[in-house]
């Protein structure tokens, strides 16, 4: 039930009126439940907007967040320092290129040079989220090592900033994610099943790897050596080997020669790089010592679901 109505007046315009009536929803109802985090989080703010940082940490806080506001990289690693705890990184990606923390237009490299400050000061660096203006579009920034990162368009709107969290600290990759699952209906991943050994020794990039894996229906088992490789491949065998060139004892090519010299070839795996180095040199050194294929770093989904393809191929 509800009532409408309009009053005019000859030379000056009409005016609508309507009544309708609500329901209330109860404050406490009137929010998505919490993200079910273990426990309360901590975060690290970056913003310069005294309006907009009392914004984001009340938002935060619903997501079960305390945030400890810093303006500056010293201030947070002094804090970091002093036993802070922190969980999450939130950057006002926009706040960051006013002040030339970030330079746009630039390499990667050169983009990310704070960063790489604040990962000798915070190793292993948490995830970050990037807060950026709509008008921006997608920022680029790749990290090496990766990060786990995720962008949010400002103004910032609960349900995305819940789906962001959400992702970064629950390893949940929101269904809406068409463009992940894509590549596994196409690549027939859930047809022909494969056992993944990968063989990375940083926890960022573990961490990265078993979050695109997953996303394909994979649970692979974790060597964090070339040693680790061996005694693996040892135990049992495996269809495919995601190595890391880059690792203590053994790097990844020593590695590859061992096991193409002493594994009987029934039990040969599928051997795939993993290198930052995107040089043709690189890549060629990789194949020479009887590597596989190759993917360059920070891997994306769409090379893993090419070499997971090319794996399950018949040799020959």
């Amino acid at each position: 039930g509800g009532r409408i109505w309009v009053e005019s007046e000859l030379g000056k315009g009409s005016t609508f009126h309507f009544i309708v009536q609500l329901g209330y929803i109860p404050d406490q109802e009137r929010h998505t439940n919490p993200i079910a985090l273990d426990d309360y989080r901590q975060a690290l703010l970056f913003d310069t907007n005294r309006r907009q940082q009392v914004a984001l940490r009340h938002q935060l806080a619903e997501l079960q967040i305390n945030t400890t506001p810093v303006t500056t990289f010293s201030q947070a690693i002094r804090k970091i320092n002093t036993g802070q705890v922190c969980d999450l990184l939130v950057f006002d990606y926009d706040m960051m290129v006013e002040t030339g923390m970030i330079v746009e237009n630039l390499a990667d490299d050169e983009q990310a040079a704070w960063l790489v400050a604040l990962q000798q000061a915070i190793n292993p660096l948490p995830p970050c989220l990037f807060l950026t203006n709509a008008q921006r579009g997608t920022i680029q920034l790749s990290f090496d090592p990766p990060i786990l990162s995720v962008a949010v368009s400002k103004p910032v709107r609960r349900a995305m900033l819940r789906d962001a969290v959400r992702d970064l600290l629950n390893d949940h990759v929101p269904e809406t994610e068409s463009a992940v699952t894509a590549p596994r209906a196409e690549s027939g991943t859930s047809e022909i099943p494969l056992s993944i050994l990968l063989a990375e020794d940083n926890l960022v990039n573990q961490k990265v790897m078993l979050r695109l894996l997953g996303r394909l229906g994979y649970e692979p088992e974790l060597a964090a050596t070339g040693l680790e490789v061996l005694a693996a491949l040892d135990r049992r065998p495996y269809d495919v080997v995601l190595m890391d060139v880059h690792m203590p004892d053994l790097d990844g090519l020593e590695t590859t020669v061992r096991i193409r010299q002493t594994i009987e070839p029934e039990r040969q795996p599928y051997i795939v790089a993993m290198t930052a180095g995107a040089t043709i040199q690189d890549r060629e050194a990789c194949l020479s010592v009887g590597m596989d294929a190759y993917v360059s770093k920070p891997v994306r989904i769409e090379q893993l679901v090419e070499a997971l393809d090319k794996a399950k191929r018949p040799s020959g």
